[in-house]
């Protein structure tokens, strides 16, 4: 009987120790999967940020120079522009040379870029909007409206002669800060030879 429960008892540890070192085995398995699934969640997290224009807040400051951004009820808050990086942070701008001097030389493309209807402030895709050069103050003083259409552009066009209104391009735009932006570096380079 000693004999017995002895056999009983190596037989019961031993397979115990079988099933334990089974269900490790499985529990890798499947922590490996977990760990797997875990990181294929968090990736998909990164790449499905809701893309979405969103509101500054009054703490917000121009991304690029630093100044106040103004929001939608301000009267320069249709001169507001923003984008949306890919770890889904916006950034906000004063003016759209400042957006498009933020983007020179940055190793991180933004996933969407908006600046604001002139007529109706709400946020248009940077991309479909269609901008007009005019005699008008802008934050930065770039003097661009931007337009959700061609016809809602040229109909601005049409009627504000006095302010010398005109279809332009986002090629003008670019060269425009880029000539700004050439020359701030070159102030910020003269800045630091003198120290």
């Amino acid at each position: 009987m000693r004999k017995f429960f002895i056999f009983s008892v190596f037989l019961t540890i031993s397979l115990g120790v079988l099933v334990g070192c089974s269900n490790s085995e499985n529990g890798v398995e499947e922590a490996s999967e977990v760990a797997s699934g875990e990181q294929l969640s968090s990736q998909q997290n990164i790449d499905t940020h809701e893309v979405v224009a969103v509101e500054p807040t009054d703490e917000h400051t121009c991304a690029f120079c630093d100044m106040k951004v103004y929001g939608m009820e301000h009267e320069m808050g249709v001169f507001t522009a923003q984008i949306q990086m890919e770890d889904g942070e916006h950034y906000f701008f004063d003016d759209v040379g400042c957006l498009l001097n933020y983007e020179r030389g940055k190793d991180e493309q933004a996933i969407a870029k908006w600046v604001r209807d002139y007529n109706s402030s709400e946020w248009i895709d940077l991309d479909g909007s269609v901008p007009v050069k005019a005699d008008i103050i802008t934050p930065m003083k770039y003097g661009y409206a931007l337009f959700n259409s061609e016809k809602a552009a040229q109909t601005f066009v049409d009627e504000r002669k006095d302010i010398n209104a005109v279809i332009s391009s986002w090629d003008e735009i670019d060269h425009v800060s880029h000539e700004r932006y050439m020359k701030k570096m070159g102030q910020n380079e003269e800045g630091h030879d003198g120290n």
